[in-house]
Parts: C-alpha cells; sequence; structure tokens
C-alpha cells in the first residue's frame, strides 16, 4: 500500500513539475509578445513622427517665399489659402501632442510657421512665436533654426529687440551646421548690428562673410541697402 501511494505521489509530483514548466513558457512567450508588441508600436510612433516632420519641413518651405517678407505682396485669396495652409499643419502638431511626447522639430516648424504669419499681422504671432521657438529650444538646445527663428522675428518686429535677436543669433551661430543657416545668421545679425549702430562688430561681420561666401547674393543685397542709407 505504502509503495501504490509513493507511485501515485511520484506521479503527482512530475504532472505538477510538467504543469509548472508549461506555465514558465507561457509566461515567457507572453513577454516576448509583449516586448513584439511594443517595439512595433514604437516603430509605428517614429514611422508618424517622421511622416509629420516631413510634412511640416514642406509646408514651411511652401510658404517661406510667400509669407517670409513683410509686408506680404500676396493677393488676397492666394494669402488666405497660405495662412489656411499653415494653421492646418499647427492644427495637426497639436491633435500630436495631445496623444503624444513633444517633439523639438515639430515645435520649431510651428515656431517659424507663427513667424511667417507674423508677417500678415495675425493676432498673437508674436507670441506664438516666442513660445514654440523657446519650446523647441528647451527640447533640444543644439538645434539653431529656432534661435535663427526667434532671432528673426525679433529683428523684423521692433529695432529695440536688435540686441536680443544680436544674443539669438550669436547662439545660432555656434550651432549652424549647413550654409543656409550660416547664411541667415550672417544675414540676421548683420541687420542686429547695423540696427544698433554696432560699426565695429558689423565690418568684421561682413568681412567673414565675405570670406565664408563671397558669391553669396543676401550678401550684395545687405551691401544695396547699406549703401541706400
Amino acid at each position: 500500500m505504502n509503495r501504490y501511494k509513493k507511485q501515485i505521489l511520484l506521479v503527482l509530483i512530475c504532472v505538477s513539475l510538467a504543469g509548472m514548466l508549461l506555465w514558465i513558457k507561457n509566461v515567457e512567450y507572453q513577454k516576448q509578445q509583449a516586448l513584439a508588441l511594443e517595439q512595433i508600436e514604437q516603430e509605428n510612433k517614429q514611422k508618424a513622427l517622421t511622416a509629420l516632420q516631413e510634412e511640416g519641413q514642406k509646408t514651411v518651405d511652401e510658404l517661406l517665399p510667400k509669407l517670409g517678407g513683410f509686408p506680404s505682396t500676396l493677393e488676397e485669396k492666394e494669402l488666405d489659402a497660405a495662412v489656411k495652409q499653415a494653421h492646418t499643419f499647427i492644427d495637426t502638431y497639436k491633435t500630436y501632442i495631445a496623444e503624444n511626447e513633444d517633439d523639438a522639430v515639430l515645435a520649431w516648424q510651428v515656431c517659424e510657421l507663427y513667424r511667417q504669419l507674423y508677417n500678415t499681422d495675425e493676432p498673437n504671432s508674436f507670441e506664438n512665436t516666442e513660445k514654440y521657438c523657446e519650446k523647441s529650444i528647451q527640447l533640444n538646445s543644439e538645434d539653431a533654426r529656432p534661435y535663427i527663428s526667434q532671432a528673426m522675428l525679433y529683428v523684423n518686429a521692433n529695432i529695440a529687440l536688435a540686441d536680443d535677436a544680436a544674443q539669438l543669433f550669436l547662439k545660432a551661430q555656434e550651432r549652424a551646421k549647413d550654409d543656409y543657416e550660416k547664411i541667415a545668421v550672417y544675414q540676421g545679425l548683420a541687420f542686429a548690428y547695423y540696427y544698433q549702430g554696432k560699426v565695429d562688430e558689423l565690418e568684421i561681420l561682413l568681412e567673414k562673410w565675405n570670406e565664408e561666401y563671397p558669391t553669396n547674393t543676401q550678401l550684395d543685397l545687405f551691401k544695396n541697402v547699406l549703401k541706400k542709407k
């Protein structure tokens, strides 16, 4: 009888161990599935973010020739369409960050669009440009673009803000990575120095600008502005 009980007990132990092994394997499988799903979700989020960044860059590039200057030379119908296009992306961005983490590139794109909208006399565009430029800088302080956008806002909005603009342009100069950013800094900083009457700084800057980009048309345009003053 004792031998029979031992055999039954041994069978029960074996069954229990088998069940435990199956449970452990199932837990491990579920963990692997969860990790795989999480990875897929992250990849999809990254794809969505990249697509939105590309849409934002396209919007900025398309609207810059239309809204980048002051005053706007667009006909009323074309101007309304450009303003609507800017706000469509801004609204898309706001919907995106309501469900996702904010992004430095998107924040800069919105700040740049508000800067362009400032040239259309849109209410609160000055404050919104500051808000989103500063948000972009908080998210990534090494990107030159939000410094440039905010500085351009200041240098074009009020001569009294020329010194603030110059400080931002100098920060952008330390971070500029390509010719477009470097030329934008040279141009903006030149006007900031000019408005402040900093003749020595302006002469040194123009010399450096000419050495680095001797055939740049923006440099020639700035020189022509000086001749007319």
